[in-house]
């Protein structure tokens, strides 16, 4: 062992001891601290999402995004709480063949939590406001326990939950998922991993902690499960404790490790039925009894789709930029972490280490950022937009069953979190230099000003209410959503992976916008939102069996089936493929001969054909009189 690793360790065990003791504090203590977390991120959650926080009962924070699929989900949930459906299979996604909701909804923690809610008598946009706006202390708080298990002070691990908070996947890419929004299962593992490692023989049960706190994560979003599993891998290879006894540890700990394999995957075990062993497979438009998704990822390498790498269209000379403004989804945590590695390797040449375990995750953390970099660009190279044939590092990735279905920008989670820590640290050895200055009550106002701003900027709130959803409950006595109504399109999705894979998320095509070679179709106004929403309620994701079908037989098939379903779920949105129609004109002359109501275009480009009903005539009037 070197004199630096003997150093480290010393330190290291210190370090340990003082923060061990810490923890034998009063209990009074932690219950302050754990008001303070509430608090304080209870504050800045509400003011990231501002002023969404206005309108808790009557507005659905964010500027939409996946939220209507998610409303749905947690009526879905709700029902499957009290026994009255199953979780995973439904056929109110894709009618009438069918869904497996695994694929599209992993956000079951928020979801049982807004679930729950519905029952003691919240609204269903007040509910999902609340599992938001949780999800977000929860991060906070779950980094803060993270700070205080790896040894930083109350004050430091407070200012790395803000850090955090702030940044998972850029906060369900700025309110609008609540799955990606749900980042405190991964920073709950960190710290457990960490206070694991620290121990010369753990109990067993802390290894089915662990295993049980994966899982947690896994049902979230199990892209974050995947970076928790690599967190854990980083954790061990980094700790100073183990270099020495890296593989006896190992072999001496197989049992503990036995107990967390064994744990997570009973955890997880319906999720992986649902994945893997479905009668009904339905992945990359295709619904077939026998394909498992995996299988159709691991011929998608031989086979590569072009609208694989849609969401990359980044070329190389533009990347720093578009991961500068947050197109990339990072927040402002890796870029304070990546800053703060810098001050520590800074202030180790100078005055020794400052926190061993913390300095040893510098080289991960720039390993993490460099492989989130790569891997937002994406399989292929893009030059100015246009797909090239040149493979790119993340390329191999494709071949790896569910790591292929990953977004990478997704990784950003992780750096977030190491950065959080970093950046926590470097702020409390700031802190307490500055006491030493002449002005330090100055000086001190300035640090905590600069981290302001750098978490507003990094993390400013969506603008409202140009794209604030108003999903206001109207009681229409619908049983499937227990009597509440609200917007969900209709989507005909194709057999492009790209188009089923956002079957489940259309409106983001209606509030968003639609890309197209131009740019982005412009935002629609909320008062136009709101007159819609007057008429608009939940639909299924209706679909055919054979989407390349000619517009015949779609048209036939449309007419038996969609008036009926229409006739009993008012329904005033129609996502459709451009491949299936020749002419959007007629579709909506087609529409209008067919269901006897008003449609307008609203949005066309090469694959989405969006059409909206009129505003204040009843869909279901309208498609009653079709019927008849």
């Amino acid at each position: 062992m070197s004199a630096y690793d003997t150093v480290s360790a010393s330190s290291t065990a210190a370090r340990i001891g003082t923060r061990q003791a810490r923890e034998r504090g009063s209990t009074w203590a932690q219950l302050a601290f754990a008001a303070a977390c509430v608090v304080i991120y209870g504050a800045e959650a509400l003011l990231l999402s501002w002023p969404g926080g206005a309108h808790l009962t009557s507005r659905v924070i964010g500027d939409g995004g996946d939220s209507p699929q998610f409303l749905w989900y947690i009526h879905w949930v709700a029902g499957w709480l009290v026994g009255a459906h199953g979780l995973f299979l439904t056929h109110q996604v894709l009618y009438p063949r069918g869904a497996d909701l695994a694929w599209a909804t992993l956000a079951l923690p928020a979801a049982i939590v807004a679930g729950v809610l519905e029952h003691l008598g919240a609204t269903p946009v007040l509910a999902y406001n609340l599992a938001l706006l949780g999800s977000l202390v929860a991060d906070g708080g779950a980094a803060a326990w993270c700070a205080r298990r790896v040894g930083l002070g109350r004050g430091a691990a407070l200012v790395a939950g803000a850090i955090y908070l702030a940044s998972p996947f850029f906060m369900g890419q700025m309110l609008g998922h609540l799955n990606l929004v749900d980042g405190a299962g991964l920073a709950l593992v960190v710290g457990w991993a960490f206070d694991l490692f620290d121990r010369a023989d753990p109990a067993l049960w802390r290894f089915g902690v662990l295993g049980a706190l994966l899982a947690l994560v896994v049902w979230s979003v199990y892209d974050y499960g995947i970076y928790a599993i690599a967190a854990i891998v980083v954790l061990w290879f980094v700790h100073p404790q183990l270099a020495s006894r890296r593989l006896a540890t190992l072999v001496a700990w197989w049992r503990g490790w036995l107990v967390l394999g064994v744990v997570a995957v009973v955890a997880v075990a319906p999720l992986l039925d649902a994945l893997l062993l479905s009668p009904l497979a339905v992945h990359g438009g295709a619904q077939t009894p026998f394909s498992t998704p995996w299988v159709v990822d691991a011929l998608s390498f031989f086979v590569p789709d072009p609208w694989g790498a849609f969401h990359f269209l980044a070329p190389v000379w533009h990347l720093a930029p578009n991961l500068a403004d947050g197109s990339g989804f990072p927040g402002a945590g890796p870029w304070i972490g990546l800053v703060g590695g810098v001050a520590i390797v800074v202030r180790q040449r100078r005055h020794g280490p400052l926190a061993p375990r913390l300095e040893r995750l510098i080289l991960p953390l720039g390993l993490a950022m460099l492989i989130f970099a790569l891997a937002s660009m994406g399989p292929y190279l893009h030059v100015d937009g246009v797909l090239t044939p040149i493979p790119l590092p993340y390329l191999p990735f494709d071949a790896i069953p569910f790591v292929s279905d990953t977004l990478p920008e997704r990784l950003a989670v992780l750096t977030a979190l190491f950065g959080a820590l970093l950046g926590a640290a470097v702020l409390e050895w700031v802190w307490v230099a500055l006491g030493r200055r002449r002005h330090r009550r100055l000086l001190r106002a300035g640090l905590v000003a600069a981290v302001a701003v750098a978490l507003w900027v990094g993390s400013a709130p969506t603008p409202f209410p140009d794209t604030a959803l108003p999903l206001v409950p109207r009681p229409r006595g619908i049983a499937a959503v227990g009597g509440t109504t609200f917007y969900v399109p209709v989507v005909i999705p194709t057999q492009s992976a790209w188009a089923a894979g956002i079957a489940l998320y259309p409106y983001e095509a209606a509030v968003i916008g639609t890309p197209t070679p131009e740019g982005y179709v412009s935002r629609l106004p909320a008062q136009t939102i709101a007159r819609l929403n007057d008429s608009a309620v939940l639909g299924y994701l209706w679909s055919v069996a054979q989407p390349t079908q000619p517009d015949a037989s779609l048209a036939s098939r449309a007419a038996h089936e969609l008036p009926g379903y229409l006739a009993r779920h008012d329904v005033c949105s129609i996502v459709v493929d451009r491949s299936l129609l020749a002419q959007p004109q007629a579709a909506v002359g087609w529409l209008e001969a067919h269901l006897g109501a008003i449609w307008h275009v609203f949005a066309v480009n090469a694959t989405w054909l969006v059409l909206v009903h009129a505003p204040g005539d009843g869909c279901r009037s309208a498609t009653s009189r079709a019927v008849s």
